[in-house]
């Protein structure tokens, strides 16, 4: 191995997966401080990806744009060549992603055995059931750094307060995350209706409803009424500003979604709710003081990812966690907090 060894990760998958990725950036570096890393992700992901201090160089694949099909495929293989890579860490799981490390001509592409195109690796790694996703990223670097006691460590992502919405913190901020790119995993808006007038009408705090562009009707139609402590930010705040507003905030709420993985990034305790999915799927919140809300039903989980309608029409696995026992949770949350702070 080189002295300012290169290695290359590539996660162009969805946000959350990506903000899980960087742990791996950082067991890198943790490991070996010297080593130069690579980080392939996609467009919506540049912003959060720049401000993770452990990458030192960030690839931008436009896989859906100007990058699409082979062509795009052997430019981003071209460029990884520049940086003559001592290995490649694949830990998107897609044929697309094993043919991009192949192209790169780098000796030494680890990926799991799951994936498609698994053939194309030098070596491939089972992928663990059971476990969290960081742990699974995990055993593709031991798998190839097997002389270095690898631990756990959260990364550092640079701050960027410069939120673009006036939002009073003084008494505490409760953020809400009510969107997913799979209907299924959405918790109902009346729910969440209910559960912001509870905590309007019984709290000091502001509630903050945050998602992307797309997101923004979604919260607006959960708001139960124009407050001034209430604030719908879908779409205003990038990636990093969103990490810097849960990095403040005493809890999250969300479904089985990219935000639950933005607050792990800022320490932030979280409420996630799982519906259709499973958290033995690995995706779990992370933060201390967080927790999950989910119910026993025969049928779930009925989905790795969620789908777009309930295969059973009743949704039962989302309708049935009531607003009482969010806010319940809430104040528990806050509470213990207080108690025993969140991660330094």
């Amino acid at each position: 191995m080189r002295p300012n060894p290169v290695f290359v990760l590539i996660q162009t998958g969805f946000i959350g997966d990506i903000a899980l990725g960087l742990y791996s950036a950082s067991l890198l570096k943790e490991s070996i401080p010297s080593c130069i890393i690579v980080f392939v992700t996609i467009p919506i992901a540049e912003d959060l990806v720049i401000h993770a201090q452990h990458i030192d160089h960030t690839v931008i694949y436009d896989k859906r744009g100007k990058h699409k099909g082979i062509r795009g495929i052997l430019q981003i293989a071209h460029e990884l060549i520049k940086y003559t890579p001592e290995a490649i860490f694949c830990i998107h799981r897609s044929f697309r992603t094993a043919l991009l490390s192949v192209l790169t001509q780098c000796t030494h592409r680890i990926g799991f055995t799951s994936s498609p195109g698994s053939f194309l690796y030098s070596q491939s790694v089972e992928y663990r059931k059971n476990c969290h996703e960081i742990e699974r990223n995990q055993d593709l670097i031991e798998s190839y750094i097997k002389e270095v006691n690898l631990k756990k460590t959260t990364p550092i992502i640079t701050q960027d307060h410069n939120v673009t919405v006036d939002i009073d913190s003084e008494h505490g901020i409760i953020v809400i995350a009510p969107g997913s790119a799979w209907n299924t995993k959405r918790w109902p808006e009346i729910h969440i209706s209910t559960l912001i007038n509870s905590l309007i009408e019984k709290t000091e705090y502001s509630i903050v409803l945050i998602g992307s562009k797309q997101d923004k009707d979604l919260c607006e139609s959960s708001i139960p009424f124009e407050h001034t402590r209430i604030h719908n930010v879908a779409g205003l705040l990038s990636l990093t500003q969103t990490v810097s507003l849960l990095s403040i905030s005493k809890v999250l709420i969300s479904n089985d979604s990219a935000p639950v993985h933005l607050a792990s990034l800022a320490h932030c305790p979280t409420i996630a709710l799982f519906g259709p999915t499973h958290p033995a799927f690995g995706f779990g919140p992370l933060a201390l003081n967080s927790l999950i809300i989910q119910k026993d039903l025969p049928c779930r989980p009925c989905s790795i990812h969620g789908q777009k309608e309930c295969p059973l029409q009743h949704h039962a696995c989302m309708q049935t966690i009531q607003p009482q026992e969010v806010y319940t949770k809430v104040l528990e949350i806050i509470s213990n907090t207080q108690s025993h702070p969140r991660n330094p």
